[in-house]
């Protein structure tokens, strides 16, 4: 209850504000020869180089487009209600390719290729009040469509390089630090890669240098576990594109051979297999995203510039058929990661991801690490926040911890952690607040916290169990918003399997 005492205490001594009259620092804006060329200009009346359509969440999705004048532009999409928001122009900038988008915490996020044709560019749109970082040079050039993924707290920028190998550099949204940039081990690719994050693992899809072979690979985005490249089956002339959600759904999809739009999910061990779609053809890659477990696909028509939009649930295989949407394009659409929340969780929520770890890799190893991450889901006017969290201390170890609050600046007033705290828990007890008080609307990433396995199971018994459980919610776990008030909000835990 420490956060509600806080959070009176400040509202009565600061004033409030929101989101929408903060005035961030803007990076400065594009230099040289071969930035993006700025327009005045605003003309959302068609597409030339492609489109995004990626998870938010304040909107289901987005669509990005480049425009027949250049520009950037972009639209909101409502999942539930199937509802498309008018197009709106990101303020400056234009650039020669298909933009690379995702969203991450309340903002959307863009690279892009200059007018060079190899140089990359980077800024992003405040989704609360529509403002414009500016543009930002960054280092390294591709030849081929950039990439952006999410998982939520981070940005991770996939390219092919000009020696055809699959590079990626990460951007901590909380931060605002760049890494430096790294190269999967081996492989190589004649196409823009196809990528998406899941908690910190970078999935990877290309295209092999026969032009029409598939190949899978995963790496965590620190760069290690390195799973090796594994084909895939099926073939494209297109790039191919992949969608995805937090609840471990992963869809790979591409415009075959016969024009069709082909999908294939990954399981976590293997490709299930091909489903086509009932309808419909493109003579470009699809772009694709994941929502309330269906696939969102937008194509461009076979008169080679017409829109058209249709979703296919992933559980009952209902399709929804085809709907010709505004605006046009004259080359492929391309695809960024999403960071949505798992697909069962509906109204305001706090939970783990993964809500389930089983580790089983043999021979089992005691002291290895693993994370797991406290996210807040669909939230609206969140100033503070409240929590402990409980485990079996003969089983697990905190051992690290990594904060990525959606305020700045921020309070916090209470950081324990406790492996010892009784005779069979360990505790984490964690109060934070915004200064001054800022309402964030959306879902984010509060916590990321690394775990260290204590022992392993002693036959017969051949497994050991962790929960990671909340306190009660409304007493030891609280989210509160900026009039102090309580949020009405449901908890999901999480489990751990330590098995023999």
């Amino acid at each position: 209850m420490v956060l509600l005492l806080l959070l009176v205490a400040t509202s009565l001594s600061t004033p409030k504000i929101s989101s929408a009259q903060s005035n961030p620092e803007k990076p400065p804006g594009p230099a040289g020869n071969c930035q993006p060329s700025i327009s005045r200009e605003v003309r959302a009346t068609g597409a030339r180089s492609g489109f995004e359509l990626l998870g938010n969440p304040a909107a289901d999705g987005y669509l990005a487009v480049c425009g027949l004048d250049g520009k950037i532009y972009y639209r909101a999409h409502n999942t539930s209600s199937e509802a498309w928001e008018n197009w709106k122009a990101v303020p400056a900038g234009s650039t020669c390719d298909s933009p690379a988008t995702a969203e991450c915490c309340g903002r959307l996020y863009f690279v892009v290729r200059g007018s060079d044709g190899q140089s990359l560019w980077f800024g992003w749109i405040n989704l609360i009040d529509d403002s414009f970082s500016g543009w930002t040079l960054l280092s390294g050039a591709t030849p081929s469509t950039p990439v952006l993924a999410s998982d939520g707290s981070t940005l991770c920028l996939v390219v092919r390089g000009f020696d055809n190998r699959v590079y990626w550099r990460l951007y901590d949204c909380y931060s605002c630090f760049w890494s430096g940039w790294q190269v999967l081990p081996s492989g190589a690719t004649c196409d823009a890669p196809a990528a998406f994050a899941i908690l910190g693992q970078l999935h990877v899809v290309v295209r092999g240098t026969d032009g029409f072979s598939l190949w899978h690979c995963s790496v965590m985005a620190s760069g290690s576990g390195f799973s090796g490249w594994q084909p895939v089956g099926g073939a494209t002339a297109r790039r191919p594109t992949l969608a995805g959600s937090q609840s471990r759904v992963l869809c790979l999809a591409v415009c075959g051979l016969d024009n069709r739009i082909y999908y294939n999910c990954w399981n976590g061990i293997g490709w299930d297999g091909w489903t086509s779609l009932p309808t419909g053809a493109t003579g470009d890659m699809p772009g694709v995203g994941v929502a309330n477990a269906a696939l969102h696909v937008v194509v461009r028509g076979m008169d080679g510039y017409s829109l058209w939009s249709s979703s296919i649930n992933l559980k009952t295989n209902d399709f929804s058929e085809w709907t010709r949407l505004s605006g046009s394009t004259l080359l492929a659409p391309s695809v960024s990661g999403q960071a949505p929340i798992p697909d069962s969780y509906t109204g305001t929520n706090l939970f783990i991801d993964p809500s389930m770890v089983e580790l089983s890799d043999p021979p089992y190893k005691v002291g290895s690490t693993f994370d797991l991450c406290i996210i807040v889901g669909n939230v609206s006017d969140l100033a503070g926040v409240e929590f402990t969290l409980y485990w079996n201390r003969t089983v697990l170890s905190c051992v690290g911890l990594h904060d990525t609050l959606p305020w700045s600046p921020y309070f916090v007033a209470a950081n324990v952690t406790e492996n010892d705290f009784n005779s069979t828990h360990g505790r984490l007890w964690f109060v934070a607040i915004s200064l001054p008080l800022a309402s964030f609307i959306g879902s984010t990433t509060i916590r990321r916290i690394t775990f260290q396995i204590m022992a392993a199971p002693t036959p017969p018994v051949n497994y050991l169990y962790s929960d990671v459980a909340f306190g009660p919610y409304g007493t030891d776990t609280l989210l509160c918003n900026s009039d102090a008030a309580l949020i009405p909000c449901t908890v999901h835990n999480g489990e751990v399997y330590c098995l023999g």
